[in-house]
């Protein structure tokens, strides 16, 4: 049974198989040709005559196309038939021989010899087929005989003359995958019916589609949609019990819709203007407008229809005029109004034309939120259409928002000022800056930041301490002088390094560091020196002024003299070293001694 579902399964999917289908003449074996009989074969039970295979296999063997076969078939010729199973008649007879005129039925490239051509009942026979199938499928092996028997003889051409169905043969073959498609349009989209033109009966079929909705299957013959136009790769494996083979194939969809203009125009340029033209495919909407400028109106397209904006079923090149005409429209106030101008301000109030469509809108100020309209809209841009004077008022509220403290401290109030503190909302941007009084200079604020003003962003309480310094300028002085050299009160008659300050209380205090050297050499008699009391000083010369220093450069003595000589007192002077600078001619240099108070 096994045998006979076999080759109905490969009969039912099998393409027609181009075979000899006429029993042909009958072909006997020579001796070298003759095979044994299988006595201990297995049967079929679906043949009116019994056959077998080759010996040891139950099944009948497999064929393959362009393979050489060899294949012994043994018949065991049975003692009666039902004629009804071979379809010439409804009775049983016993026979008493079969005479073989000959067989037909098989591929091409295959043939046969017969062992015997007269058949007794209850005996064994064989056929030899051999050669090389040239072709797939499943083909008939036909059998025409005359069946003899005790009481009537049957000739099988007298009711079949291609011969009645004997074996069932199989010739397999791998599959050669083929296919071809047709493309639908539907819409915007594309239907495609994809159609296997495999060969070599194929038992499964996978598909794949690049952007194909499904994107595979394993239907003989799919249908996929694809979106867009395109190239698509499409790709095809097919299988059967002898093997599987593939191919890819690059696939172009293409609109087949028409296409159709659709032309837009006013009447008057100046009157207002239009939209909506273009190319369309046929059979899809366009939306044409007509848009007035102010003080006209639009009336209706060039057809009567009045529809403004106005849908077009695409079928044809057609042409829409808009026709607009000025008009005596109505003017209406719209007023807009804050529910507190503290809160927020409005726009878009002000005197339009019935019809006219206006934007109005909200502006809330820092801290506050629109919340909505007076009549309960919340939109923000709002658009309206003025058919009436109208007032719409914004509804601002307070927004709850969380609130830090933001100290700002100097490190001595003495020393300078700061700004910014306060209490502001979470996300605030606060300026702070440090103000040095006069003497004093911003150094940095406690978390060594330096700038000033200083620009911060609240998300919590914060405390920031302006460091301030007193501040020191420093002049450094390299010099040689002849005899003295004086800064501000200060004044020095011999050479070498001083350092002294000027404190300011609004100022920054002056550091002087001096190097002096002096050059000068004696033109005057002093004496005694050292002194305890008097200090006599002549000269060539006219003296016009005396001065003694200490070595701080504090003036001590101050002498008009106008002579040639003059005498000092310094006996009240602490001992100590001095200085005595001497003024000759008007407009002369002094000149710098050093003298010793004992």
């Amino acid at each position: 049974m096994k045998i006979f579902l076999t080759f109905i399964l490969f009969f039912t999917f099998a393409l027609a198989a181009i075979a000899q289908t006429t029993a042909g003449p009958l072909v006997l074996c020579d001796d070298e040709e003759s095979c044994t009989p299988d006595l201990n074969g297995f049967f079929s039970e679906d043949s009116f005559i019994p056959y077998a295979p080759d010996a040891n296999s139950e099944y009948f063997p497999i064929i393959m196309a362009f393979e050489p076969i060899d294949i012994c078939i043994t018949i065991h010729c049975p003692q009666s038939i039902d004629l009804s199973s071979i379809g010439l008649g409804s009775s049983t007879i016993t026979l008493t021989n079969i005479e073989a005129k000959g067989f037909g039925g098989l591929p091409e490239g295959v043939d046969y010899c017969l062992s015997d051509a007269n058949w007794l009942p209850d005996e064994y026979y064989t056929i030899r087929l051999t050669g090389t199938p040239t072709q797939a499928g499943t083909f008939q092996f036909k059998l025409s005989a005359v069946f003899t028997g005790s009481i009537l003889t049957v000739d099988s051409e007298t009711f079949y003359p291609d011969g009645i169905d004997f074996i069932p043969l199989t010739v397999g073959n791998e599959p050669i995958a083929d296919f071809s498609y047709d493309v639908t349009q539907q819409g915007d989209e594309f239907s495609v019916q994809f159609n296997d033109l495999s060969t070599n009966m194929p038992t499964s079929w996978s598909w794949s589609f690049e952007n194909g909705i499904p994107a595979t299957s394993s239907e003989q013959n799919p249908v996929v949609t694809f979106a867009n136009e395109g190239n698509y790769i499409v790709s095809l494996v097919v299988e059967n019990d002898f093997g599987r083979d593939s191919i890819a194939h690059t696939i172009n969809i293409t609109s087949n819709i028409s296409q159709y203009t659709i032309t837009v125009f006013p009447n008057n340029d100046s009157y207002g203007y239009v939209s909506g033209g273009g190319t369309y495919e046929e059979g899809s909407v366009a939306t044409i407008s007509a848009m007035p400028y102010e003080s006209y109106s639009f009336i209706s397209w060039n057809d009567g229809n009045s529809d403004n904006p106005r849908n077009i079923v695409v079928t044809s090149d057609s042409t829409f005029v808009a026709n607009f005409e000025e008009m005596e429209a109505n003017t209406y106030t719209i007023t807009v109004l804050s529910n507190n101008d503290s809160y927020g301000s409005v726009s878009g109030g002000g005197t339009y034309y019935d019809g006219d469509t206006v934007a109005i809108s909200a502006i809330p100020n820092d801290g506050y939120d629109f919340v909505s309209w007076n009549d309960g809209n919340t939109d923000n841009l709002r658009n309206i259409v003025v058919t009436s004077d109208s007032t719409f008022v914004a509804n601002f509220e307070v927004i709850e928002a969380n609130s830090y403290t933001i100290t700002v401290l100097s490190n001595d109030n003495s020393y300078g000022s700061v700004y910014g503190g306060g209490t502001y909302y979470d996300g605030d941007t606060v300026a702070i800056s440090a103000i040095p009084n006069a003497g004093y200079d911003f150094v940095s604020w406690n978390d060594e930041n330096e700038s000033n003003p200083r620009t911060i962003v609240v998300t919590n309480d914060s405390i920031f301490i302006a460091d301030f310094a007193k501040c020191e300028i420093t002049y450094s002085i390299d010099t040689v002088v002849n005899n003295f050299f004086t800064v501000g009160d200060h004044t020095f008659y011999s050479a070498g390094n001083y350092t002294f300050a000027v404190s300011h209380e609004t100022a920054c205090d002056t550091i002087f560091d001096i190097r002096l050297r002096v050059l000068a050499e004696p033109v005057y008699d002093i004496s005694p020196n050292p002194t305890k009391s008097l200090l006599n000083i002549n000269s060539d010369g006219f003296i016009s002024a005396v001065e003694f220093y200490s070595v701080t450069g504090q003036v001590v003595i101050r002498k008009e003299v106008n002579s040639y000589e003059v005498e000092l007192d310094v006996e009240n002077f602490a001992d100590g070293v001095y200085i005595l600078r001497i003024y000759g001619e008007e407009n002369s240099l002094p000149s710098v001694y050093k003298v010793v108070k004992e």
